[in-house]
């Protein structure tokens, strides 16, 4: 009896190392889609900033006062 049970164990881990697999899985996958939402983000804000730079007038003269 003690090599069903030791089989039946085995199969029951076996399960469970799956699950945490999956589980390990999804989390891996929404990380990275919460960091690409971020780097995402970051561009933008970079892209709005280039944009405000580029305004009329901006750094068109250079006026230094010695």
């Amino acid at each position: 009896m003690t090599s069903i049970g030791d089989a039946i164990n085995s199969v029951i881990q076996a399960k469970a190392d799956a699950v945490k697999s999956q589980v390990s899985f999804a989390v891996m996958a929404k990380t990275l889609q919460v960091t690409q939402g971020q780097g995402e983000a970051a561009n933008q804000l970079i892209e709005a900033a280039a944009q405000l730079s580029k305004e009329a007038g901006k750094g068109l003269h250079f006026d230094s006062v010695g």
